[in-house]
């Protein structure tokens, strides 16, 4: 009986994590990918983030311009959910 009851609770779990239901119809795609915009604070964050990579020299490590560089790397996954490229 210590068996079925964790047995049990991952069928429930797992069958609970079915979803098919659709956020958004097709054919509203386009128009939220058009009307989509960037948020401003993001596009400062990617400004200093291209200036503090730009002011990194691997020949001379330093302290202050890479942790600025993580620091920005940080906001733009706060923001996004990601640290890679975004499309603008």
């Amino acid at each position: 009986m210590k068996n079925f009851y964790p047995l049990l609770f991952s069928v429930v779990i797992f069958s609970s994590c079915k979803h098919d239901e659709k956020i958004i119809n097709n054919q509203f795609v386009d128009s939220v990918i058009n009307h989509y915009a960037i948020p401003e604070i993001v596009q400062q964050n990617e400004k200093e983030m291209e200036f503090w990579k730009g002011r990194i020299n691997p020949a001379l490590p330093g302290f202050l311009d890479e942790s600025r560089y993580a620091g920005t790397l940080n906001m733009r996954f706060r923001f996004l959910g990601d640290i890679g490229n975004y499309s603008q």
